[in-house]
């Protein structure tokens, strides 16, 4: 998907390769590291003194799931664990900061986790009636997947 959405200039942040949830002090700011693979692996969301939490790819925006259908994902179990973490993480975390799709109120984190574990379901269930697994080789499959539901997106 090359859109101007998703086009952003890369950018080094660090050379250090991060351990477990740990605090970090960077540039006298203290934060707080927190493990969220899934969408890459690797990634992490950072959560600072004053209640942010910035969650990079974790997690959609409502409109970019509604808008392209299948997020993507590359360990669907961490992403599973990931998106349970973000929901645990509202009690305390005041907002969240999406990378595409800006700023949460902690109490819209909860149902936009849920629509994307609903989705994420959806499209297993689709995988598994379809039987694709036994009959097209992967780029089959994302691109059944992709069709289908840019037709549900169309219609809704």
């Amino acid at each position: 998907m090359r859109t101007a959405e998703f086009l952003v200039e890369s950018s080094h942040v660090t050379d250090e390769i991060l351990l477990p949830e740990h605090d970090e002090k960077i540039a006298g700011i203290l934060l707080h590291i927190v493990p969220l693979p899934g969408h890459t692996p690797g990634m992490i969301g950072i959560k600072t003194l004053d209640g942010a939490f910035y969650v990079g790819d974790s997690i959609l925006a409502q409109s970019l799931l509604k808008k392209y259908g299948v997020p993507y994902f590359t360990d669907i179990a961490a992403t599973y664990e990931s998106l349970d973490r973000l929901k645990r993480e509202a009690e305390s975390a005041l907002s969240f900061i999406l990378a595409h799709g800006g700023k949460l109120a902690s109490t819209k984190i909860a149902p936009l986790v849920d629509e994307h574990i609903d989705r994420l379901g959806r499209i297993e269930q689709f995988i598994v009636s379809e039987d694709y697994a036994s009959k097209s080789p992967v780029s089959c499959v994302y691109t059944r997947i992709m069709d289908y539901y840019r037709l549900n997106n169309m219609q809704n």
